[in-house]
This record gives C-alpha cells, structure tokens and sequence, in this order.
C-alpha cells in the first residue's frame, strides 16, 4: 500500500522523456520523502517502465503531400519499482515510548472509571466487602483490559502507519498485536493491581509500600511493552519492491505531412484505457522526421503521456513529458 500511495500525482514533471527509465542516482528524491516524522525514510528509489504496442491501422488520407491514419490496438505497460529506507533508532526508540505510555495513560484512565462507583462502598464497607469489592474490580478491569490495551495499541499503529507509510513500509498491525501479547497482559495485571492499591489508600489504610510497588510494576509493565514495541519495528523490511502489468486498448489518429523528399513532419494522439486496464491513458505526440532511405527514418519531438491505474491499493496516475526519440524501419 505504502509503495503505490508513495508514487501517486507524485512524478508529474519530472523529465521522463519517451518512456526510457527513470533512475534516482540521476534524480533527486523529493523532498518531503527525505526524513520522517517517525522511524523509517526513503533514501533510494528506483522506477522501471516498458511499453509495447501492437495496432491496426486504416489509411482514411494518402497523397503527395502525406497521409492520416485511424488505429486501434493494444498497449502493455510494465512498472516496476525498488524502494530502499534505513530504520531510525532515535525515531523508533521515540515512537515505541510514546506508543507504550500513551497506551499504559489510557488504560488508568479507564480502570480509574470502573473504580470510582466503588469507592465509596469500599470506604464504608466491612473487612469482607472489601475483598468483595477489591475481587469485583481486578475481574472488571482484567476482564475489559486485555480488549481495551490491544484496540488502543492498534488505533496508535494505524495512526503511524498513516503518517509514516509513505516513507517506508507499514507495519502490519494484527501480527504486531499478538507479538506482545505478554506485555499487554503485564500492563493490564500492573494496572489492576495499581487501581486496588489506591482503593486500599482511599480507605486510610496502612499502603503506602503495596501503593509504591504497585506504581514501579506498572512502571516496568509499560518499559517492557516500549521494549517489545521497540523489538519489533526493529525487524520491519528496510527494502520493498513492487511490479504491475496491464494492458489498455487504445484507438487514435495519426498524421504525416512531407515537407520534401527527405524531411516530413509527424503527430499521433490516442486514448485508451476504458476501466480496462488502465482508467484512462491518452498520449499526444508531435515530431520532425527524416527518411534516409525508403525504408529507414528517424524522429524528434514532444511527447506527453498520462497514465491512470490503479489495482487495489497500488495507485499509478503520472503525467510523464519531454523529448521523444525514435527509429523506424518499414518492411
């Protein structure tokens, strides 16, 4: 997803001329793909496009002075891209810490909400209502906890990829959930406990040391998860490649005028595409040709060609321009 979303409305004047590849050792990256706001940046790209077409052509025009055709037929494109980015140790210590204090925040909040129906039952309540009480809410926030830390884990990642996907590759959210599965448990234990030590507080009882060490598991409860959240953005691919292919029927109209024996001049313009393969794609095309021999001809000119494709959550809509060359041989 990232690499189609990365190309999109992106390379629109940059000089592609004709349809040779385009390389980025003789380009420079743009520059909102230079750093990211997060862990991961795009430091190479590489774009490869081939086109072939095959048409049917009717001669509606043919005289001394030159000739127009009307065509249909079929053009192939071929893309490939290969992305390169470096992983941020800074940027990935930082997502992984706001990542686990945001989700450790969110969690007391919510348990502090189951508790505060409570408090005052537990403060007026006999030794026995208490443990009732105490029991009741360590199941409530067990109970809800575990489905509350993994939604607002995948929220914060959904949120990353968003910012940082295209930049590099996103991370893929449901394995990463499960892969710390043992931290998010520990922070809900760790908060459960926390909540039932300030209820015991609240009641005046003697638990300033169950308090403290309530307050440094949940402490270490939410360093583990930064860690495994760390551990994991670690093993993401620093490298992504990608290729479509497809296949668009064209029609259009071509043009020659002879200036002399030996130089002519020539335009072509089609339009394709039709939800087939492409949404649309129209090219427009105007040169200065010369025969050497009957069979034989070269041309110079202007050539723009816009492409709109699209293939699930690759996306392709690039307007490429400049200076065409060609070589031709009749049989």
């Amino acid at each position: 997803n990232a690499l189609g979303k990365s190309l999109k409305n992106e390379w629109e004047g940059v000089d592609a001329a004709g349809i040779r590849p385009i390389k980025t050792d003789a380009l420079k990256v743009p520059a909102k793909y230079a750093e990211s706001r997060n862990f991961q940046s795009l430091k190479a790209l590489d774009l490869r496009q081939f086109m072939g077409e095959l048409s049917l052509a009717y001669r509606v025009y043919e005289g001394a002075s030159g000739f127009v055709d009307v065509y249909g037929g079929f053009r192939y494109n071929s893309l490939s891209v290969d992305l390169a980015g470096v992983l941020s140790q800074t940027g990935i210590q930082s997502v992984s810490s706001a990542t686990s204090a945001g989700v450790a925040r969110t969690m007391e909040a919510r348990a502090d909400e189951i508790a505060q129906p409570k408090v005052a039952a537990y403060q007026t309540g006999s030794l026995s209502n208490r443990v009732s009480i105490e029991i009741q809410l360590t199941v409530a926030i067990l109970t809800e906890g575990d489905l509350k830390v993994k939604e607002d884990i995948k929220r914060r990642l959904d949120e990353i990829n968003r910012s940082n996907g295209r930049n590099g590759r996103p991370v893929e959210v449901e394995q990463f959930v499960n892969s710390v599965k043992t931290e998010r448990d520990e922070l809900v234990f760790a908060t459960a406990e926390l909540e039932v030590a300030q209820l015991r507080a609240s009641a005046g009882a003697s638990a300033q040391a169950s308090l403290a060490r309530a307050e440094a598991r949940l402490a270490a409860a939410e360093k583990n998860l930064s860690k495994a959240i760390a551990s994991h953005l670690n093993t993401l691919p620093a490298e992504a490649s990608d290729r479509q292919d497809w296949l668009d029927p064209i029609i259009g109209v071509r043009a020659q005028w002879n200036i002399n024996e030996k130089w002519y001049l020539a335009c072509k313009s089609d339009i394709g595409g039709f939800s087939v393969g492409s949404e649309l794609a129209w090219t427009l095309q105007a040169t200065v040709g010369y025969k050497f021999t009957e069979s034989l001809s070269a041309e110079l000119g202007y050539r723009y060609l816009h492409t709109d494709y699209s293939d699930g959550s690759f996306d392709y809509d690039v307007a490429q321009a400049g200076i065409y060359t060609g070589l031709s041989y009749r049989f």
